[in-house]
């Protein structure tokens, strides 16, 4: 490295590439050597310029070389200090560092207690990987200017991080807070608390069949996670059709028992379409024809479990909202409904028409 800047040091004679040539080269070296290095350099420009008539007077040199040199100790000072403190957490510390072999995975989203602030950031304590740490920095607080920390993060404060980098081998986990959003912040904390609520569940169950939890992780909780996303989606939805347990092998005791503690403790998920129907007639009894068109549409039934709900827009337009398990067979029923009273209005010589949009309707 040395020979190289010697040759450039000749090719270019200005103090100032020498410099910038430096810097570049020395990031291998480390920071002390760098400031070492440019120090000289600075003592050459020194002489350069004051030698120089006309330029600037000697003074004026000396005040700004001593300027540049307090500011090149400050921030390698800074830098040396803040990756100190990073790759040497105290020693009573050091023992949470590795407990397991899992770690995060880069663009993960974590949750996290803040165990220490300094000034150029904080320590997190990663709830879900072992008490394993990370490092929160300063430019990864927030968008803005941070003058003080403890505005944005306190210790024993639960927070909501990405994961930026990860190195196993040094135990290293680097962390952002402003790359979350409110959207991502509230989906991790819900998906948290689901989790926290399956795991329970599973529990109960196996405190009524009276096994391990580890049996019944093995029979039950594996098994869903193989077809689920999550334990908690796996027995939601059990809570809409309990013939996914069958899938499982279990005995009819464990089925009886899932089953029941799951119907007790999850609703089944639905989902909401609204679709809209318009009915006329022109027959002399043409009001009550068209209520008994919506009385058709808000009785139909199937064996699925549902609701349906007629509402008035204006007339000659009706609302029809669904609520089903799912967006097909949502979409199935609000279709086949409106379609049955269609049928019935135009029996009796109306007119009947459906809109999946409002738009579609005032066209």
């Amino acid at each position: 490295m040395f020979i190289c800047f010697s040759i450039c040091s000749k090719v270019l004679s200005s103090p100032l590439v020498k410099i910038v040539i430096l810097a570049i080269l020395g990031f291998s070296v480390g920071p002390t050597v760098i400031l070492s290095m440019l120090n000289l350099l600075l003592v050459n420009m020194e002489a350069t310029l004051c030698r120089t008539p006309g330029l600037c007077s000697t003074k004026a040199v000396k005040i700004w070389a001593l300027i540049f040199r307090i500011y090149l100790v400050s921030r390698v000072s800074i830098k040396t200090i803040s990756l100190r403190l990073y790759k040497m957490p105290k020693a009573e510390d050091k023992g949470n560092w590795k407990m397991g072999d899992e770690y995060p995975e880069v663009g993960e989203f974590v949750i996290g207690t803040v165990q220490s602030i300094f000034k150029q950031g904080a320590f997190i304590t990663l709830d879900e990987y072992g008490n394993k740490k990370g490092m929160l920095h300063l430019s990864e607080i927030s968008l803005k200017w941070v003058r003080n920390i403890r505005d944005y993060v306190r210790e024993g404060q639960k927070v909501v991080l990405q994961v930026l980098s990860v190195n196993p081998e040094r135990g290293h986990i680097d962390l952002s807070l402003r790359r979350v959003s409110d959207a991502q912040r509230k989906r991790k904390l819900q998906e948290v608390k689901q989790r926290q609520r399956a795991d329970k569940l599973l529990k109960i169950l196996a405190d009524e069949l009276k096994v391990s939890p580890d049996e019944v992780d093995n029979k039950i909780g594996k098994k869903l996670l193989k077809e689920f996303d999550s334990l908690y989606e796996g027995l939601e939805a059990i809570a809409g059709d309990d013939k996914i347990v069958d899938r499982l092998s279990l005995n009819e005791k464990w089925k009886s028992a899932l089953i029941d503690i799951v119907k007790k403790n999850i609703k089944p998920p639905f989902v909401y379409i609204t679709g809209y129907v318009e009915l006329r007639s022109y027959e002399p009894n043409g009001v009550n024809i068209i209520k008994e068109s919506l009385k058709k549409i808000e009785n139909y039934k199937t064996d699925s479990d549902f609701e349906i709900e007629v509402g008035y827009v204006s007339p000659p337009i009706y609302r029809v909202k669904v609520r089903s398990k799912d967006y097909k067979s949502a979409e199935k029923l609000l279709r086949n409904a409106i379609e049955k009273g269609i049928n019935y209005i135009e029996k009796n010589s109306g007119i009947g028409e459906f809109h999946r949009k409002i738009e579609e309707v005032r066209k």
